[in-house]
């Protein structure tokens, strides 16, 4: 019952999609020890423009990857003039032969090596780090905001709980599982940074109010509701998320006082980690990174994917 469950939360896209060439010299693995295992993610930053100000770490939807969001995450870099991080999951992506399987403990253990990535070797200030995540990403997001010092947390089409949103689905053949997945109402209660919620009003996977109730939840008033009236869970265009994240930063934040560090990714860290090396995963490396986004047009749209030939 438990594996079902794991396939029906993390449906990681098969085959992954390809990191195009334009942007293979965006991915970097986050330093690992003995006891981690390689997390690849991509950094993207503002070409010119006026100076960075904020640090996005991305925690994605459950129906994408890296090479399927690097579109939206690098509009959003770009129209924000942001640094911005995206992790991988296990199974996902460059991971999709991982040999961890997807869960609260391996995807919070992600982001958790991500968030100390940005604070303690890139040394950015925590109070200028915002935290993003989009639907089952709201999760991840959510975790760290609970437990790490950021500047604020953006959650796109959040979900009060797992276990609710199954319930919603399946009634009471819930009661036969054991759900030990985010439970974001009840985490509500210890964040304490400004929090933006954005929704679509026709979104039938994760409703509308469920972003209301998370809202409702906070213990403080630094929060911010913004309804998309015709979109659905994936359907939120990149210009709305720019300008709501843009206006709700512009209200919180006040101009830095002192500069920002340079943000600069090491040769080392762009090295394929030795013990992805030997791992199945590793002969899908220089399709990922190399090939082109050549994708057929047709099937759902994911937020944040997007085709060369595709109009905004």
């Amino acid at each position: 019952m438990q594996s079902i469950l794991r396939h029906i939360l993390f449906p990681a896209p098969y085959p992954p999609f390809p990191i195009s060439d334009s942007d293979k010299d965006k991915v970097f693995w986050l330093p690992t020890n003995k006891n981690s295992s390689p997390v690849p993610c991509m950094l993207f930053s503002p070409e010119t423009g006026s100076p960075v100000k904020y640090f996005f770490i991305w925690c994605h939807g459950n129906g994408g990857d890296m090479g399927s969001m690097s579109y939206t995450v690098k509009t959003i870099s770009q129209e924000l003039q942001a640094h911005a991080l995206m992790f991988e999951y296990p199974t996902y992506g460059l991971l999709s032969n991982a040999e961890v399987s997807p869960s609260q403990e391996s995807i919070n253990d992600h982001a958790e090596r991500a968030y100390l990535f940005v604070r303690d070797t890139l040394k950015w200030p925590t109070d200028r780090i915002i935290l993003y995540g989009h639907s089952i990403g709201s999760g991840p997001a959510c975790h760290l905001a609970s437990r790490e010092p950021v500047g604020a947390l953006i959650l796109q089409s959040p979900y009060t709980s797992i276990k609710q949103l199954i319930e919603n689905k399946v009634g009471s053949l819930s009661n036969c599982m054991n759900i030990p997945f985010w439970n974001n109402e009840k985490i509500m209660e210890t964040i304490a940074c400004p929090v933006l919620f954005m929704h679509g009003e026709r979104d039938h996977l994760v409703p509308a109010e469920q972003s209301q109730t998370l809202c409702k939840a906070l213990k403080h008033n630094q929060k911010k509701v913004e309804l998309s009236p015709d979109d659905d869970h994936n359907s939120i265009s990149d210009s709305f998320i720019s300008q709501k994240v843009k206006d709700f930063l512009n209200h919180y934040f006040k101009e830095p006082t002192e500069p920002l560090p340079d943000v600069k990714i090491d040769s080392q860290w762009r090295e394929i980690p030795p013990n992805m090396r030997s791992s199945p995963s590793f002969r899908l490396l220089p399709f990922l990174i190399n090939a082109s986004v050549n994708l057929s047009r047709g099937g759902p749209r994911i937020s944040g994917s997007r085709r060369p030939d595709d109009q905004q």
